[in-house]
């Protein structure tokens, strides 16, 4: 989305990090966690919860 210039905003992250919690793409997971946090969406309850169901799912609860 980001190379194609598409608009995204705090719906759009929740289905992302369920994709990726279903693949295991750790690296792609903190990226993307890195724009939710530089992008200020990590305050929504949709994304914090999308947020810890992906890293329970990767057995990294502590991060």
């Amino acid at each position: 989305m980001l190379c194609h210039s598409i608009a995204h905003n705090n719906y759009t992250y929740p289905f992302l990090l369920k994709s990726l919690s279903d693949s295991k793409d750790f690296g792609q997971g903190r990226c993307v966690h890195s724009h939710i946090v530089k992008l200020g969406y990590s305050s929504d309850i949709y994304i914090s919860n999308s947020l810890l169901n992906l890293y329970v799912s990767w057995g990294r609860m502590e991060l």
